[in-house]
């Protein structure tokens, strides 16, 4: 993963907690019925914030995607340090998880709003199950857990970010575990956030760290002229050939020369004999 990739996964992170933040300040208008509330009172309560939670819902919708974006760059991050463990896979898909659960529970609350803005939404029993979905962020929970645990363990074991931010990822993991059991019970009460603040604590830090991270700088020139091969004297016909240049080329170029001439004019002593013999006649 290069560094742009991880820049633009720690702005991800960044953006998933601020969109996040926004919507759920927008979609918690007014006093939300609790589940065992009359249809009446719930169909009023839609009625009544129907806008503010259209808002909320679509700024958490693009909250998840952002989340996603997060994870996935998280994913490559933890791969890359180890790529036959668990952990990588663990993050992506209890990342994945996290984003569909919540989607589904925007999708609820979309369009118990968009029902009760048209005047439509007069069924008691799809009125309250469409509460029931957008309200069951207990269940989103479930994978936040095995999220920031795996979290923890790839920051202790020195994959990203700062040993602090791998002890707030435990903190915040036994709180969504609390808040896993809470709603599980039933109990009409109000989850506690302190799951979703860690979460949303170590996010951000890890956001920084892949913000501030420097690709490592290429290897210095004197290094890589100290390293450079030694070349040889020889020549490249020599060198092909597998045998060492002469000492003296153009001594060389000469004796050829002269062997070449001696072999096309060959030296014929037979007509100074015969010059000779016709002298003395």
């Amino acid at each position: 993963m290069n560094g742009r990739q991880r820049k633009v996964a720690g702005w991800a992170g960044i953006l998933f907690v601020m969109l996040f933040v926004a919507g759920i300040g927008l979609s918690s208008v007014g006093n939300s019925p609790s589940l065992d509330a009359s249809a009446a009172k719930i169909t009023q309560y839609y009625q009544s914030h129907h806008a503010g939670i259209l808002v909320g819902e679509l700024l958490i919708s693009l909250a998840a995607v952002a989340l996603l974006w997060f994870v996935g760059g998280l994913f490559a991050i933890i791969r890359q340090r180890d790529e036959h463990g668990f952990l990588a896979p663990v993050v992506l898909a209890s990342g994945a998880v996290t984003v569909v659960l919540g989607i589904v529970s925007d999708i609820a609350g979309t369009v118990a709003a968009l029902l009760a803005a048209q005047h439509r939404l007069a069924d008691p029993s799809l009125t309250r199950a469409l509460l029931e979905l957008s309200t069951g962020v207990h269940m989103a929970f479930f994978p936040l857990v095995a999220l920031t645990a795996a979290l923890a363990a790839a920051i202790f074991q020195g994959a990203i970010g700062a040993r602090w931010v791998g002890w707030v990822s435990v903190l915040s993991s036994a709180a969504c575990l609390v808040s896993v059991v809470l709603g599980n019970l039933e109990t009409n009460t109000m989850l506690p956030p302190a799951g979703l603040l860690g979460f949303f604590i170590a996010v951000v830090a890890l956001s920084v760290s892949m913000l501030r991270y420097r690709s490592p700088a290429p290897a210095a020139g004197p290094a890589a002229c100290r390293q450079r091969p030694r070349t040889s004297s020889r020549t490249p016909d020599a060198a092909s050939a597998g045998t060492d240049p002469p000492a003296n080329p153009r001594m060389t170029h000469h004796g050829h020369q002269h062997s070449h001439t001696s072999t096309a004019h060959p030296i014929n002593p037979a007509p100074s004999l015969h010059l000779m013999s016709d002298s003395g006649s």
